[in-house]
């Protein structure tokens, strides 16, 4: 089994046929979960399958067996998979003044419903990040040092933690 293509709340994964079959009616039954979920469960008679309403940043098992007419079904084979975790979108450089500057970005998609906050990061050369979190999509960067460079980036974090990539962006006071 193999997993073709991942992305926030889908991916795709297929199968070659087992040998001998070729003049057997059979299906094959896939069935996906995250930890502490009950099992997804459905049928196909191809060879591949893309699997949906996935949450993203997720880790899932997935197995797949054949199954017969009669409804005999062979040995499991699985592997595993994880979502992507979307980065936030258009991150935008609003409004600027000597000491302050206003970003915004958009909440990428595939998180309506996962719990998730944003870490905000930016420094001028030379000195140590400042690092700030916020659940909404702007945030006011404060005590900036007049006519200074500064590079800004942004992530969505989930509740485990885990991180997107980043989206950057520099400004000028």
């Amino acid at each position: 089994m193999t997993v073709d293509s991942v992305d926030s709340t889908s991916a795709a994964v297929s199968w070659r046929q087992p040998p001998g079959l070729d003049q057997t009616q059979h299906h094959y039954q896939i069935s996906y979960h995250c930890p502490g979920t009950e099992p997804h469960i459905t049928t196909t008679s191809s060879q591949g399958i893309t699997l949906s309403d996935l949450q993203c940043g997720t880790q899932y098992s997935v197995t797949v067996c054949t199954v017969l007419k009669n409804g005999k079904k062979s040995k499991l084979v699985s592997t595993t998979l994880t979502t992507v975790l979307p980065a936030p979108d258009q991150l935008t450089v609003d409004s600027v003044d000597t000491t302050s500057a206003a970003v915004s970005w958009s909440q990428p998609p595939g998180l309506d419903q996962t719990q998730h906050h944003y870490q905000i990061s930016y420094h001028c050369p030379g000195t140590e990040p400042h690092i700030t979190t916020t659940s909404s999509h702007s945030n006011t960067l404060s005590d900036l040092q007049g006519g200074t460079q500064y590079s800004v980036t942004v992530c969505t974090v989930l509740e485990n933690g885990k991180k997107s990539q980043l989206v950057s962006t520099t400004l000028t006071t």
